[in-house]
């Protein structure tokens, strides 16, 4: 489960030092996969542990409960009240 959240990070290059809106971009990405309570708990414990994110920002990135519709309209919120202009016109507004 750990091996997961290692990867992603990897990949995607995450970093404690990232805002809470370029963290939330993460979550749909996460959702998928991470699909059951105890590997979301076991993410965001990586996310604390491993790699010194905050408990706000390792929730706000690794959610529980949320279907994959309330994620696409949390990202769709978040690009909408962006004040980077760039944020406005990604992928992320397209939902």
């Amino acid at each position: 489960m750990s091996t997961i959240v290692t990867k992603y990070v990897a990949e995607h290059k995450l970093n404690k030092n990232m805002s809470n809106e370029e963290l939330s971009q993460h979550v749909l990405a996460l959702l998928k996969l991470l699909t059951d309570k105890l590997k979301r708990d076991k993410g965001r414990q990586r996310f604390q542990k491993g790699y010194s994110f905050s408990k706000e920002q390792a929730f706000r990135i690794v959610r529980n409960n949320l279907s994959e519709k309330e994620v696409k309209a949390i990202a769709k919120a978040l690009t909408i009240t962006s004040l980077n202009p760039i944020a406005t016109t990604s992928r992320l507004s397209k939902f």
